[in-house]
C-alpha cells in the first residue's frame, strides 16, 4: 500500500513552483496523481473518464483503415490518459505528444506518473517540449514559442541512452493543464498555408496529421490563457484543419455541457461536427458531471 501523501517531485521554473505528488484517497482506495503550480491544481488522475474519451472517440472517427495507419498529434500531453486510450484502440501507427510543460514530459519518461512508461516505452510515441498555439502560428498575440516564458524553440525529446541519467532540463513553458481543477502513418501531403509556421511536428516541416487532440483549456470560452481565444475562432480552426489530411479529424475536451454555438463555428471550418456529452458520477459531490468532446472532420 502506498502511503497517504508524498511529493514525488518538485521544479522551481520561471512560472512559478511546479509540484507532482501523489494522495491516497480513502474513500475509493486509489492512488491520485496530482500536479500544481504554486497552490493551483493544473492536472489530476481523479476523473479521467473525458479525457479517455476524447482519445477514443477521436480516433475513431476517422473513416480510415480499422488496424494501424494513422497518425495522430496529441496538444496537451498531461497525465497520458488521451494518449493511451487513443493508442488503445489499435488504430495509430504514430502519436506525437506535444507538451508545454517540460517537467511533465520528465515525469512521464522517468515513471512518476500511472502511463508514463507505458507512454514512453510505446515505439509510436514521440515527446515534443512545445506550445501547442505557438506551433500552430499567427495567435493574435505571442505567436512565438518563446513568448510563453518557456520551451524558446520547439524540440524533439529523445529518450535517454542506455545506463545513463535523466538530464535535469531548462525551465518550461506556460502550462497546459487545468487551472483550479483537482481533478503507416501517412506522409506529409503538403505544408500548411504561411503564417503556421511549421506544423504540429518539428520533425517533419508541413506534415498533415489524420487526428489531431486538444486537451489544453477549460472549454471554447474558458482559457488558461487570454491569448488562446484567438484559436476558437474560425481563422484559428483554420490554421488547424491546414494541419489536418484530407478527411482528418479534429477532437476537442471541454470542461463544460456542449455549447450551443461553438458546433456552428466548427461547421463554418470543417466540413462535419457535432458535440459528445461524457457523463460520469462525483461521488464526493453526489451529482452526474456533463463534460462534452467536440469532434470535426476535415
Amino acid at each position: 500500500m502506498s502511503r497517504l501523501f508524498e511529493e514525488l517531485d518538485y521544479r522551481v521554473t520561471t512560472i512559478g513552483e511546479l509540484s507532482l505528488r501523489r494522495r491516497r484517497d480513502l474513500e475509493t482506495g486509489r492512488d491520485i496523481y496530482e500536479i500544481k503550480l504554486g497552490d493551483e491544481y493544473l492536472m489530476s488522475s481523479r476523473f479521467t473518464v473525458s479525457e479517455e474519451a476524447l482519445g477514443r472517440l477521436g480516433v475513431c472517427e476517422h473513416p480510415g483503415p480499422d488496424r494501424g495507419g494513422l497518425s495522430v498529434a496529441v496538444g496537451g500531453l498531461g497525465l497520458g490518459y488521451t494518449a493511451r486510450a487513443a493508442l488503445a484502440t489499435g488504430r495509430v501507427a504514430e502519436m506525437v505528444l506535444i507538451e508545454a510543460l517540460e517537467p511533465v514530459i520528465d515525469w512521464h519518461r522517468q515513471g512518476l506518473l500511472p502511463v508514463g512508461r507505458e507512454l514512453a516505452a510505446d515505439p509510436r510515441c514521440r515527446f515534443v517540449c512545445a506550445d501547442f498555439f505557438a506551433l500552430l502560428g499567427g495567435l493574435s498575440v505571442g505567436t512565438a514559442a518563446g513568448a510563453r516564458e518557456g520551451c524558446a524553440v520547439p524540440r524533439v525529446l529523445q529518450p535517454p541512452a542506455a545506463g545513463t541519467e535523466e538530464v535535469q532540463r531548462p525551465a518550461p513553458a506556460r502550462p497546459e493543464g487545468r487551472e483550479g481543477r483537482p481533478e503507416g502513418a501517412a506522409p506529409p501531403s503538403g505544408r500548411p498555408p504561411p503564417g503556421t509556421e511549421e506544423g504540429l511536428d518539428p520533425e517533419q516541416p508541413g506534415r498533415r496529421f489524420d487526428v489531431v487532440l486538444l486537451d489544453i483549456d477549460h472549454a471554447p470560452d474558458r482559457h488558461l490563457d487570454p491569448r488562446n481565444a484567438s484559436f476558437y475562432g474560425p481563422e484559428g480552426l483554420r490554421r488547424l484543419a491546414a494541419n489536418l489530411a484530407p478527411g482528418g479529424v479534429f477532437g476537442l475536451w471541454s470542461d463544460d455541457p456542449p455549447d450551443q454555438e461553438f458546433p456552428a463555428t466548427l461547421r463554418s471550418v470543417f466540413s462535419t461536427a457535432r458535440a459528445e456529452k461524457v457523463c460520469f458520477h462525483n461521488p464526493r459531490q453526489d451529482r452526474t458531471v456533463v463534460q462534452t468532446v467536440y469532434l470535426a472532420r476535415r
